[in-house]
């Protein structure tokens, strides 16, 4: 009796490269492409992920919009775990979004005498 055993490899990031970790502004918004992926069968690789609301994955250009916009949810760091899936074997990855807001200022300088009430 013959047995035959296939093998299947997960799918990789391409160089041993793997995402990096993002600092992004409030209020901006920035395109973030996943480093190049392959899967040694040629198989098709679906990234799978669970993202906040200000992020989205365009699985066309494979990469990550970023667009924080509401103060209330968007500021802070933000932990991301995808896996590259051919559906057989997955790889995870993972990489940290923290964004941040610039402090406030004053859009011209103060004239004359400036009193400040604490409490």
């Amino acid at each position: 009796m013959w047995e035959l055993e296939v093998y299947n490899n997960p799918p990789y990031f391409n160089g041993g490269l793997k995402p990096s970790d993002q600092m992004i502004r409030f209020n901006s918004t920035v395109d973030y492409p996943l480093p190049k992926f392959s899967d040694s069968e040629f198989n098709s690789i679906e990234v799978i992920n669970k993202l906040p609301n200000f992020i989205s994955y365009d699985p066309i250009e494979l990469k990550y919009v970023i667009a924080p916009n509401r103060p209330s949810t968007d500021i802070g760091i933000f932990n991301i775990n995808g896996l590259l899936t051919d559906s057989k074997k997955e790889t995870s990855f993972k990489f940290t979004v923290t964004i941040f807001n610039d402090p406030p200022y004053f859009m011209q300088p103060l004239v004359g005498k400036v009193t400040v009430i604490v409490g």
